[in-house]
């Protein structure tokens, strides 16, 4: 798991990962009131198509109300991306 233990914020020219992944270009983003759909589609289009970037999208609620199943989620998500990126 030490390979998934660099996490911080990454510039991506006009945002800012609420986690980023580097080992597997996993963008984390939490969604809380500041988040508009249209704005946040956008910008994840641009994140996965043109920048090839992974993200995974978590509700502020579910942050509070379930970290542990939130963390478990990104775990999961990086050891799937990682077994990806190696076949």
């Amino acid at each position: 798991m030490e390979e998934f233990i660099e996490v911080h914020p990454r510039p991506g020219g006009f945002f800012y990962a609420d986690i980023w992944i580097p080992s597997v270009s996993l963008d984390v983003e939490i969604d809380g009131r500041g988040h508009d759909d249209v704005s946040d589609r956008n910008r994840e289009y641009l994140m996965t198509t043109v920048a090839g970037i992974n993200l995974i999208r978590f509700k502020n609620s579910e942050v509070y109300n379930n970290l542990c199943g939130v963390v478990d989620a990104i775990v999961r998500k990086c050891v799937d991306l990682a077994g990806s990126n190696s076949r």
